[in-house]
């Protein structure tokens, strides 16, 4: 049997979580960009931590720098999700 204090309990918190489960598609967005960044920025470390050289690369930029995080799906749909990663021209060194 179930206790009733933690029946009640469990309830109150998924009303109180429930308001913050019903966020707009730019609400979500606006959250998983932030946390994107912040993937994008711990990857580009990352790699420049492990496989940077200082050289001249003209054109063809370093992979660490080929490091980007956008506010749509993979896709390219906006549902609120984001993304990162390595740009697609470099993706393929990674």
């Amino acid at each position: 049997m179930v206790d009733s204090d933690l029946s009640s309990q469990m309830e109150s918190w998924v009303n109180s979580i429930g308001k913050v489960a019903n966020l707009s598609v730019d609400e979500q967005t606006k959250i998983n960009k932030a946390g994107a960044d912040v993937g994008a920025k711990v990857l580009q470390q990352a790699t420049k931590d492990k496989h940077y050289r200082k050289r001249k690369t003209g054109k063809d930029v370093h992979l660490a720098d080929s490091i980007l995080s956008e506010a749509n799906n993979v896709n390219g749909n906006k549902d609120g999700s984001s993304i990162y990663g390595f740009d697609t021209k470099k993706a393929y060194i990674a």
